[in-house]
């Protein structure tokens, strides 16, 4: 990774720690990229907390995936509901995926 670009992530998480939903978003992929499931979860949470749907999308791919948690569709499911609610076609997308598994 060059320079540059470690400071660029370093400013993306400077800016998730003060409260920019966009910038926690970004750090929690990088976070995933990078192979800490755990603190991408975390960092989901968080901009879930402020009911972004990208945010809440990404927190029912947390769980559909077991990327930082157990993998459990029914948790993944009220997350993609929420987001698909709001708009979201990527969450619409997960939650018929879910929804269409077998035991759903």
């Amino acid at each position: 990774m060059s320079k540059a670009s470690e400071r660029d992530l370093g400013r993306i998480a400077a800016w998730a720690r003060q409260g920019h939903v966009e910038a926690q978003l970004l750090h929690a992929q990088a976070l995933l990229d990078a192979g800490d499931a755990d603190g991408a979860l975390a960092w989901w949470r968080i901009a879930a907390g402020t009911g972004d749907p990208q945010a809440l999308n990404m927190l029912g791919r947390c769980h559909e995936c077991g990327w930082g948690t157990p993998r459990d569709d029914s948790a993944a499911e009220p997350h993609y509901r929420r987001a698909a609610h709001a708009g979201l076609d990527w969450a619409q997308h997960n939650l018929g995926g879910v929804l269409a598994r077998p035991g759903a």
